[in-house]
């Protein structure tokens, strides 16, 4: 099992508070625009209205992200409309939010037991000692799943394992990662994942009952069909 790898956020881009009178100065919000992953089929509504990207069975979607004046995370999901009085394409959005996610959000890959114990401080995390799984976030824990998106992260670190990857998308915040030695059972972890999403998950955090596979050798991230 790999240490925990990092991804460090620019800290130059955070700021405390929105002055959301200044939403239609695109050359304002731009810097705050990044993209996080959804489900497509249970937000195909409210993507009508949304630009976005299909990915595999999920969607790419924005948001204007920013800090409370208390340095809580909230954001602003941009619309078609925001679009129209930005004067700016889908592709010029994704452009933008490919650079701004990483350099605003940054990204964290840590051995599962050792994130479970941080944030409980208690024992629940023991039974994942010996298993090599790996939650894959971001440094807020915030839209965290879209860390797979970003180029070159996951290259890397299946790189220092050898091997491609297994993702189980626990949910838009995070996904988990196991190694993939071509021994891992893929109907059971994707019973698993169901499982987990039906009883423990919320449906605004719901991202997908599949799984996925990273190939190290085409750098590519595939659904398990």
């Amino acid at each position: 099992m790999i240490d925990t790898y990092l991804m460090p956020k620019n800290n130059e881009t955070e700021e405390a508070g929105f002055d959301i009178s200044r939403y239609t100065d695109y050359d304002f919000v731009r810097s705050r625009l990044i993209y996080k992953l959804i489900n497509y089929r249970s937000n195909r509504d409210k993507l009508k209205s949304q630009p976005h990207r299909r990915f595999l069975n999920l969607a790419i979607s924005y948001c204007c992200a920013f800090k409370t004046p208390i340095g809580e995370n909230a954001n602003i999901t941009v619309t078609c409309d925001h679009l129209k009085y930005w004067n700016v394409t889908e592709e010029e959005l994704y452009r933008v939010a490919s650079k701004n996610t990483p350099e605003r959000l940054g990204g964290r890959i840590e051995p599962l037991a050792s994130a479970l114990k941080r944030m409980a401080a208690t024992g629940p995390a023991d039974e994942f000692d010996e298993q090599e799984m790996y939650i894959c976030t971001n440094m807020e824990f915030f839209y965290g799943s879209s860390t797979i998106l970003y180029e070159g992260f996951l290259k890397k670190f299946a790189s220092g394992l050898g091997c491609s990857l297994i993702i189980l998308p626990s949910s838009v915040h995070e996904a988990i990662l196991l190694p993939d030695r071509g021994e891992s059972d893929y109907k059971g972890l994707e019973e698993l994942v169901a499982y987990v999403n039906k009883t423990e998950v919320s449906p605004q955090e719901y991202l997908s009952d599949n799984i996925y596979i990273y190939d190290i050798e085409e750098d590519l991230i595939k659904m398990n069909i």
